[in-house]
């Protein structure tokens, strides 16, 4: 008797739904250890396979319905992890993946090569004694209640994608329009992303903070304000405005500036070392005698990315799996579009199959809501596409 893929995912619904309610991340390799072949055979553009190949109109978006969609994730979950993207997790220690995230931020930059983050006055903040107080707080506080950025979430349609179905951030659209030698196959995306971001520092503006909060939600602001600039500027191009080159400048202080910022988050909250080496010298000591500074235990994670599946009810999120045999074991991320633009977050990286990852989650599960048939209905997928929705992470990309 053949079972209906509709009725087929209902009844993983319920037995998710259980297994959710014991734990969605746990020790060990919890990905399943026999995987269909890779998604793909050939190298990534660094040479190192990642067993994805980038079709050549990876930029073109791409229409779905509800039975394509379901084709689409089914294949992807049937794969699960690459082999090859399994062999290098099984000997990759954390102390690579540390070195190779510290080696992608630049440990200082003259100031000519990066750009001053604009000033943010406390009238525009919400600042209240009771609201979120650290960094922490903060960071677990903005991706929690993301939902709650103003923003026609319809729109987003208009934005283009990867092969993955996953959107291309405004980052790598200026990247392409400068590629390409104008804007104009990118121009839709970049006009949405800039309204998204002006209702991102909306929101961003409503959240309550107070101490170190304070500061943390200036510089979320001030970077949301640097995209923008980023993507006038490149709109400024297509107008015959700005030349390429002064948009090529703004852009790379912007992501020197950002990665200085992200490697920052990344070294006080624990996950890399000092970059500084005359820090990273002075920390070791301290360690050795005992009277470093102590940490609050963030939840990390770490280690390689092994699929990415797209939550096409879920806008432009998707999750992120983690190849088994992970150093710092997680199932999976679950990355959402305000995160994933936020660059002191992120610092303008790009996930994808193959790429070494660590950082901090928010430990609450977020299932991977997508289409089923018929279209138009949407039901969550289960283990392993819950996950874990990250607060700061790098990438040695």
């Amino acid at each position: 008797m053949l079972i209906s893929p509709k009725f087929l995912i209902a009844g993983l619904v319920v037995a998710g739904a259980i297994f959710v309610s014991f734990t969605v991340i746990r020790l060990g390799g919890l990905l399943v250890r026999n995987p269909a072949p890779p998604l793909a055979t050939s190298t990534g553009p660094s040479g190192l396979e990642q067993g994805v190949v980038i079709p050549p109109n990876a930029f073109a978006p791409q229409a779905t319905n509800g039975a394509d969609s379901f084709l689409l994730l089914q294949n992807q979950i049937e794969g699960h992890v690459p082999p090859s993207i399994i062999a290098e997790a099984k000997k990759t220690t954390l102390p690579e993946i540390q070195k190779k995230v510290e080696a992608a931020i630049p440990p200082q930059a003259p100031k000519s090569q990066i750009l001053e983050l604009p000033v943010v006055a406390d009238s525009e903040l919400a600042l209240d004694p009771l609201g979120v107080k650290t960094v922490d707080e903060y960071l677990k506080y903005f991706v929690d209640h993301r939902d709650q950025i103003d923003f026609d979430k319809k729109r987003f349609s208009a934005v283009l994608k990867n092969e993955y179905e996953v959107a291309v951030l405004p980052y790598q659209l200026v990247s392409k329009g400068i590629e390409d030698g104008n804007f104009a196959a990118v121009h839709d995306s970049l006009v949405v992303f800039r309204e998204f971001i002006r209702s991102k520092i909306a929101y961003e503006k409503t959240i309550r903070v107070y101490g170190k909060g304070v500061g943390m939600n200036k510089r979320m602001i001030a970077f949301d304000m640097l995209v923008i600039d980023l993507i006038s500027k490149a709109l400024e191009v297509e107008q015959g405005k700005l030349s390429i080159n002064e948009l090529k400048t703004f852009q790379k202080k912007l992501e020197t500036t950002a990665l200085l910022e992200n490697g920052q988050l990344l070294q006080v909250r624990g996950v890399i070392t000092q970059i500084n080496p005359v820090k990273k010298f002075l920390a070791k000591v301290a360690e050795f005698f005992g009277i470093g500074k102590t940490r609050a235990q963030i939840p990390t994670f770490g280690g390689i990315v092994g699929a990415i599946v797209p939550c096409l009810c879920a806008d432009l999120d998707y999750t992120a799996i983690i190849a088994p045999y992970a150093p710092i074991p997680l199932v999976a991320i679950y990355v959402n579009t305000a995160w994933e633009a936020s660059p002191a977050l992120f610092g303008f990286r790009a996930i994808h199959p193959g790429a070494l990852i660590i950082g901090t989650y928010s430990p609450t599960p977020i299932p991977c809501f997508n289409e089923a048939p018929p279209a138009g209905e949407c039901l969550p997928w289960i283990f392993p596409f819950v996950g874990a929705t990250p607060l700061i992470a790098g990438t040695g990309e």
